[in-house]
Protein backbone atom coordinates (compact mmCIF):
# COMPACT_ATOMS: atom_id res chain seq x y z
CA UNK A 1 0.00 0.00 0.00
CA UNK A 2 1.41 3.62 -1.02
CA UNK A 3 2.46 5.44 1.85
CA UNK A 4 -0.10 8.29 0.31
CA UNK A 5 -3.43 5.93 0.68
CA UNK A 6 -2.10 6.07 4.72
CA UNK A 7 -3.15 8.33 7.81
CA UNK A 8 -0.43 8.56 10.87
CA UNK A 9 -1.85 9.01 13.85
CA UNK A 10 -0.86 8.86 17.83
CA UNK A 11 -3.54 7.88 20.57
CA UNK A 12 -2.94 8.11 24.02
CA UNK A 13 -2.09 4.69 26.67
CA UNK A 14 -5.28 4.40 27.09
CA UNK A 15 -6.66 4.60 23.47
CA UNK A 16 -9.14 7.63 24.01
CA UNK A 17 -7.30 10.73 22.53
CA UNK A 18 -6.62 10.37 18.59
CA UNK A 19 -4.10 12.78 17.11
CA UNK A 20 -4.00 12.41 13.35
CA UNK A 21 -0.09 13.61 11.95
CA UNK A 22 -0.76 12.74 8.37
CA UNK A 23 -4.25 12.09 6.99
CA UNK A 24 -3.08 11.07 2.75
CA UNK A 25 -5.98 10.54 1.12
CA UNK A 26 -8.13 9.18 4.38
CA UNK A 27 -9.11 12.79 5.49
CA UNK A 28 -13.00 11.71 5.31
CA UNK A 29 -12.16 8.97 8.08
CA UNK A 30 -11.39 11.84 10.58
CA UNK A 31 -13.50 12.09 13.69
CA UNK A 32 -15.67 14.83 13.99
CA UNK A 33 -14.90 14.63 18.10
CA UNK A 34 -16.46 12.15 21.10
CA UNK A 35 -15.31 8.35 20.79
CA UNK A 36 -13.20 7.85 17.38
CA UNK A 37 -13.99 4.08 17.98
CA UNK A 38 -17.56 4.79 18.17
CA UNK A 39 -17.46 7.14 15.16
CA UNK A 40 -15.63 5.00 12.64
CA UNK A 41 -15.70 1.71 13.42
CA UNK A 42 -18.30 -0.75 11.54
CA UNK A 43 -20.46 -1.58 14.73
CA UNK A 44 -20.74 -5.33 13.64
CA UNK A 45 -16.38 -5.26 13.65
CA UNK A 46 -16.41 -3.02 16.74
CA UNK A 47 -16.45 -6.35 19.66
CA UNK A 48 -13.80 -7.62 17.35
CA UNK A 49 -11.30 -4.14 16.98
CA UNK A 50 -12.16 -3.43 20.78
CA UNK A 51 -10.74 -6.79 21.95
CA UNK A 52 -7.43 -6.30 19.75
CA UNK A 53 -6.97 -3.24 20.91
CA UNK A 54 -7.40 -4.62 25.24
CA UNK A 55 -4.71 -7.63 24.03
CA UNK A 56 -2.16 -5.04 23.14
CA UNK A 57 -2.84 -2.89 25.55
CA UNK A 58 -2.68 -5.48 28.38
CA UNK A 59 0.69 -6.64 26.72
CA UNK A 60 2.21 -3.63 25.54
CA UNK A 61 2.32 -5.02 22.16
CA UNK A 62 2.44 -4.61 18.54
CA UNK A 63 -1.76 -3.77 17.15
CA UNK A 64 -2.94 -4.89 13.68
CA UNK A 65 -6.48 -4.90 13.02
CA UNK A 66 -8.87 -4.77 9.80
CA UNK A 67 -12.25 -3.54 10.30
CA UNK A 68 -14.68 -1.67 7.96
CA UNK A 69 -14.52 2.27 8.57
CA UNK A 70 -18.02 4.18 8.06
CA UNK A 71 -17.83 7.40 6.00
CA UNK A 72 -19.74 10.57 7.03
CA UNK A 73 -21.66 9.94 3.59
CA UNK A 74 -22.59 6.49 4.91
CA UNK A 75 -20.73 4.58 2.46
CA UNK A 76 -18.13 2.10 3.72
CA UNK A 77 -14.58 1.30 3.50
CA UNK A 78 -11.94 -1.31 4.78
CA UNK A 79 -9.24 -0.23 7.25
CA UNK A 80 -5.63 -2.08 8.05
CA UNK A 81 -5.37 -0.49 11.43
CA UNK A 82 -1.58 -0.72 12.96
CA UNK A 83 -0.11 0.32 16.28
CA UNK A 84 3.08 0.55 18.03
CA UNK A 85 3.46 1.66 21.96
CA UNK A 86 6.25 3.86 22.72
CA UNK A 87 7.69 3.63 26.37
CA UNK A 88 8.44 6.01 28.96
CA UNK A 89 11.52 5.82 30.79
CA UNK A 90 9.76 3.11 33.43
CA UNK A 91 8.70 0.98 30.96
CA UNK A 92 5.21 2.51 30.79
CA UNK A 93 3.00 2.91 27.42
CA UNK A 94 3.00 6.85 26.94
CA UNK A 95 1.46 6.91 23.22
CA UNK A 96 0.81 4.64 20.93
CA UNK A 97 1.32 5.75 17.25
CA UNK A 98 0.69 3.97 14.14
CA UNK A 99 -0.82 3.89 10.41
CA UNK A 100 -4.42 3.25 9.04
CA UNK A 101 -4.22 2.00 5.63
CA UNK A 102 -6.69 1.80 3.05
CA UNK A 103 -7.53 -2.00 2.23
CA UNK A 104 -10.91 -1.58 0.48
CA UNK A 105 -9.87 -3.10 -3.24
CA UNK A 106 -7.88 -5.42 -1.32
CA UNK A 107 -10.88 -7.06 0.54
CA UNK A 108 -12.96 -6.58 -2.48
CA UNK A 109 -10.81 -8.81 -4.57
CA UNK A 110 -10.53 -11.47 -1.80
CA UNK A 111 -14.22 -11.53 -1.48
CA UNK A 112 -15.04 -11.54 -5.27
CA UNK A 113 -12.40 -14.62 -5.00
CA UNK A 114 -14.32 -16.55 -1.98
CA UNK A 115 -17.44 -16.27 -4.01
CA UNK A 116 -15.91 -17.22 -6.84
CA UNK A 117 -14.32 -20.47 -4.86
CA UNK A 118 -17.66 -21.16 -3.46
CA UNK A 119 -19.23 -20.70 -6.77
CA UNK A 120 -16.68 -23.57 -8.31
CA UNK A 121 -17.09 -25.34 -5.40
CA UNK A 122 -20.40 -25.81 -5.41
CA UNK A 123 -20.62 -26.29 -9.04
CA UNK A 124 -17.93 -29.32 -8.34
CA UNK A 125 -19.90 -30.69 -5.83
CA UNK A 126 -22.78 -30.40 -8.06
CA UNK A 127 -21.05 -32.06 -10.63
CA UNK A 128 -19.49 -35.11 -8.36
CA UNK A 129 -23.06 -35.54 -7.26
CA UNK A 130 -24.49 -36.01 -10.77
CA UNK A 131 -21.68 -37.97 -11.74
CA UNK A 132 -22.15 -40.30 -8.31
CA UNK A 133 -26.18 -40.37 -9.47
CA UNK A 134 -24.97 -41.25 -12.72
CA UNK A 135 -22.61 -44.07 -11.52
CA UNK A 136 -25.80 -45.32 -9.53
CA UNK A 137 -28.07 -45.20 -12.45
CA UNK A 138 -25.71 -47.23 -14.16
CA UNK A 139 -25.09 -50.00 -11.63
CA UNK A 140 -28.81 -50.34 -11.32
CA UNK A 141 -29.05 -50.35 -14.96
CA UNK A 142 -26.29 -53.42 -15.00
CA UNK A 143 -28.47 -55.18 -12.55
CA UNK A 144 -31.05 -55.45 -15.47
CA UNK A 145 -28.97 -54.66 -18.20
CA UNK A 146 -30.03 -58.33 -19.48
CA UNK A 147 -32.88 -60.02 -18.81
CA UNK A 148 -31.35 -62.74 -20.41
CA UNK A 149 -28.42 -63.02 -17.73
CA UNK A 150 -30.64 -62.98 -15.10
CA UNK A 151 -32.41 -65.79 -16.42
CA UNK A 152 -29.75 -67.63 -16.42
CA UNK A 153 -28.68 -66.96 -12.80
CA UNK A 154 -31.72 -68.13 -11.56
CA UNK A 155 -31.47 -71.35 -14.19
CA UNK A 156 -28.08 -71.57 -12.66
CA UNK A 157 -29.47 -71.82 -9.13
CA UNK A 158 -32.27 -73.82 -9.86
CA UNK A 159 -30.14 -76.83 -11.58
CA UNK A 160 -27.87 -76.50 -8.50
CA UNK A 161 -30.97 -77.63 -6.42
CA UNK A 162 -32.30 -80.15 -8.97
CA UNK A 163 -29.06 -81.80 -8.84
CA UNK A 164 -29.52 -82.91 -4.99
CA UNK A 165 -32.91 -84.24 -6.19
CA UNK A 166 -31.63 -85.77 -9.03
CA UNK A 167 -29.49 -87.41 -7.18
CA UNK A 168 -31.20 -88.54 -4.16
CA UNK A 169 -34.18 -90.20 -6.67
CA UNK A 170 -31.66 -91.60 -8.81
CA UNK A 171 -29.39 -93.44 -6.07
CA UNK A 172 -32.80 -94.00 -4.60
CA UNK A 173 -33.88 -96.10 -7.59
CA UNK A 174 -30.73 -97.67 -7.84
CA UNK A 175 -30.70 -99.58 -3.97
CA UNK A 176 -34.42 -100.34 -4.48
CA UNK A 177 -33.44 -101.99 -7.83
CA UNK A 178 -30.75 -103.72 -5.89
CA UNK A 179 -32.77 -104.83 -2.88
CA UNK A 180 -30.95 -102.78 -0.96
CA UNK A 181 -33.30 -101.14 1.05
CA UNK A 182 -31.88 -100.39 4.26
CA UNK A 183 -30.59 -96.75 5.19
CA UNK A 184 -33.05 -95.11 2.03
CA UNK A 185 -33.96 -92.44 4.68
CA UNK A 186 -31.02 -90.49 3.68
CA UNK A 187 -31.58 -90.27 0.04
CA UNK A 188 -35.15 -89.58 0.30
CA UNK A 189 -34.05 -86.25 2.52
CA UNK A 190 -31.43 -85.47 -0.34
CA UNK A 191 -33.95 -85.11 -3.05
CA UNK A 192 -36.58 -83.14 -0.23
CA UNK A 193 -33.69 -80.89 0.76
CA UNK A 194 -32.95 -79.98 -2.84
CA UNK A 195 -36.98 -79.32 -3.48
CA UNK A 196 -37.00 -77.38 0.07
CA UNK A 197 -34.51 -75.15 -1.83
CA UNK A 198 -35.66 -74.60 -4.59
CA UNK A 199 -39.39 -73.58 -2.89
CA UNK A 200 -36.73 -71.25 -1.41
CA UNK A 201 -35.45 -69.71 -3.74
CA UNK A 202 -39.00 -69.13 -5.41
CA UNK A 203 -39.30 -67.31 -2.00
CA UNK A 204 -35.92 -65.39 -2.70
CA UNK A 205 -37.36 -64.18 -6.33
CA UNK A 206 -40.41 -62.91 -4.46
CA UNK A 207 -38.56 -61.26 -2.21
CA UNK A 208 -36.15 -59.48 -4.84
CA UNK A 209 -38.67 -58.40 -7.04
CA UNK A 210 -41.91 -57.61 -4.68
CA UNK A 211 -39.49 -56.91 -1.73
CA UNK A 212 -41.16 -59.33 0.46
CA UNK A 213 -39.22 -59.51 3.82
CA UNK A 214 -36.69 -62.69 4.69
CA UNK A 215 -37.88 -65.47 7.38
CA UNK A 216 -34.79 -65.52 9.54
CA UNK A 217 -34.71 -67.97 12.74
CA UNK A 218 -31.90 -69.38 14.74
CA UNK A 219 -29.63 -71.72 13.83
CA UNK A 220 -26.38 -73.26 14.40
CA UNK A 221 -23.90 -72.38 11.45
CA UNK A 222 -22.07 -75.35 12.40
CA UNK A 223 -24.80 -77.42 12.59
CA UNK A 224 -26.12 -76.30 9.39
CA UNK A 225 -22.88 -76.56 7.73
CA UNK A 226 -22.47 -80.46 9.20
CA UNK A 227 -26.04 -80.65 8.18
CA UNK A 228 -25.16 -79.46 4.17
CA UNK A 229 -22.13 -81.56 3.90
CA UNK A 230 -23.28 -84.91 1.90
CA UNK A 231 -25.57 -82.87 -0.40
CA UNK A 232 -22.04 -80.42 -0.89
CA UNK A 233 -19.79 -83.46 -1.34
CA UNK A 234 -22.82 -85.16 -3.59
CA UNK A 235 -23.13 -81.96 -5.59
CA UNK A 236 -19.16 -81.30 -6.27
CA UNK A 237 -18.14 -84.47 -6.96
CA UNK A 238 -14.60 -86.59 -5.62
CA UNK A 239 -12.30 -84.76 -6.90
CA UNK A 240 -12.87 -81.60 -4.46
CA UNK A 241 -11.89 -82.09 -1.06
CA UNK A 242 -13.87 -80.59 1.76
CA UNK A 243 -12.51 -79.36 4.93
CA UNK A 244 -14.60 -77.62 7.73
CA UNK A 245 -13.69 -76.10 11.17
CA UNK A 246 -15.66 -74.50 13.81
CA UNK A 247 -14.87 -72.78 17.03
CA UNK A 248 -15.87 -74.81 19.41
CA UNK A 249 -18.56 -71.74 20.88
CA UNK A 250 -21.82 -71.29 20.87
CA UNK A 251 -23.04 -69.67 17.00
CA UNK A 252 -26.28 -69.91 17.18
CA UNK A 253 -27.28 -66.35 14.84
CA UNK A 254 -31.03 -65.19 13.29
CA UNK A 255 -30.55 -66.04 9.27
CA UNK A 256 -32.67 -66.84 6.82
CA UNK A 257 -31.27 -70.63 6.92
CA UNK A 258 -32.56 -71.56 3.42
CA UNK A 259 -30.66 -68.32 1.91
CA UNK A 260 -27.74 -69.34 4.23
CA UNK A 261 -27.60 -72.90 2.61
CA UNK A 262 -28.12 -72.00 -1.09
CA UNK A 263 -25.71 -69.18 -0.54
CA UNK A 264 -22.79 -71.88 0.47
CA UNK A 265 -24.13 -74.30 -2.07
CA UNK A 266 -23.27 -72.22 -4.88
CA UNK A 267 -20.21 -70.99 -3.50
CA UNK A 268 -19.23 -74.69 -3.55
CA UNK A 269 -20.47 -75.74 -7.23
CA UNK A 270 -18.50 -72.40 -8.68
CA UNK A 271 -15.19 -73.61 -6.92
CA UNK A 272 -16.10 -77.08 -8.30
CA UNK A 273 -16.27 -75.12 -11.79
CA UNK A 274 -13.75 -73.11 -11.34
CA UNK A 275 -11.06 -76.27 -10.85
CA UNK A 276 -12.00 -78.71 -13.21
CA UNK A 277 -8.65 -80.68 -12.13
CA UNK A 278 -9.80 -81.20 -8.81
CA UNK A 279 -8.85 -78.65 -5.27
CA UNK A 280 -9.79 -78.16 -1.71
CA UNK A 281 -12.64 -76.21 -0.57
CA UNK A 282 -12.14 -74.84 3.44
CA UNK A 283 -15.71 -73.92 5.36
CA UNK A 284 -14.56 -72.34 8.63
CA UNK A 285 -17.23 -70.95 11.44
CA UNK A 286 -15.73 -68.85 13.96
CA UNK A 287 -16.87 -65.89 16.12
CA UNK A 288 -16.14 -62.70 15.12
CA UNK A 289 -16.04 -59.07 17.19
CA UNK A 290 -16.84 -56.27 14.95
CA UNK A 291 -16.21 -52.89 16.32
CA UNK A 292 -15.21 -49.14 15.49
CA UNK A 293 -14.11 -48.56 11.81
CA UNK A 294 -14.81 -52.12 10.45
CA UNK A 295 -18.55 -52.10 11.81
CA UNK A 296 -18.68 -48.52 10.26
CA UNK A 297 -17.32 -49.88 6.87
CA UNK A 298 -19.34 -53.10 6.76
CA UNK A 299 -23.26 -50.98 8.32
CA UNK A 300 -23.21 -53.36 10.85
CA UNK A 301 -23.76 -53.02 14.70
CA UNK A 302 -20.74 -53.40 16.85
CA UNK A 303 -20.97 -56.60 18.66
CA UNK A 304 -20.49 -60.28 18.08
CA UNK A 305 -21.08 -62.13 15.23
CA UNK A 306 -20.36 -65.76 13.84
CA UNK A 307 -17.81 -65.36 10.29
CA UNK A 308 -18.85 -68.07 7.62
CA UNK A 309 -15.74 -68.38 5.73
CA UNK A 310 -15.68 -69.96 2.26
CA UNK A 311 -12.07 -70.46 1.06
CA UNK A 312 -10.98 -72.62 -2.27
CA UNK A 313 -7.92 -73.13 -4.38
CA UNK A 314 -9.61 -72.17 -7.27
CA UNK A 315 -7.91 -69.18 -9.78
CA UNK A 316 -9.81 -66.61 -7.66
CA UNK A 317 -12.00 -63.73 -9.52
CA UNK A 318 -11.02 -60.60 -11.48
CA UNK A 319 -12.21 -56.76 -10.66
CA UNK A 320 -15.19 -56.66 -13.32
CA UNK A 321 -16.48 -60.10 -10.96
CA UNK A 322 -15.77 -58.83 -7.74
CA UNK A 323 -17.98 -55.61 -8.65
CA UNK A 324 -20.63 -57.60 -9.41
CA UNK A 325 -20.04 -60.53 -7.24
CA UNK A 326 -23.16 -59.56 -4.37
CA UNK A 327 -25.64 -59.00 -7.10
CA UNK A 328 -29.05 -61.39 -7.08
CA UNK A 329 -28.40 -64.17 -9.55
CA UNK A 330 -25.50 -62.68 -10.85
CA UNK A 331 -23.23 -65.22 -13.02
CA UNK A 332 -20.04 -65.85 -14.89
CA UNK A 333 -21.47 -69.03 -16.76
CA UNK A 334 -22.68 -68.68 -20.08
CA UNK A 335 -26.23 -68.01 -20.94
CA UNK A 336 -28.71 -70.66 -22.34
Amino acid sequence: MAAATQSRYSISPDWQQEQIYRQGDMAELKATGGNWRQQLIHPEDRPAVELAIAHAAELASPLEVEHRALLPDGSVRWIQLRAVPLMDSEGNVSEWFGAASGITDRRVAQERLQQLTATLEERVQAGTDELMAMEERLRQGQKMESPGQLASGIAHDFNNMLTGVSMGLELLEMRVGQGRLEDLGRYVEMARTGADRAAALTQRLLAFFRRQTLAPSAIHVSAMVNRTLHILARSIGPSIEIETRSDQVEDVVRVDAPQLENALLNLCINERDATPDGGRISIEAELSHVDGGLAERLVLTPGPYVRLSVRDTGTGMDASVVEKVFEPFFTTKPIG
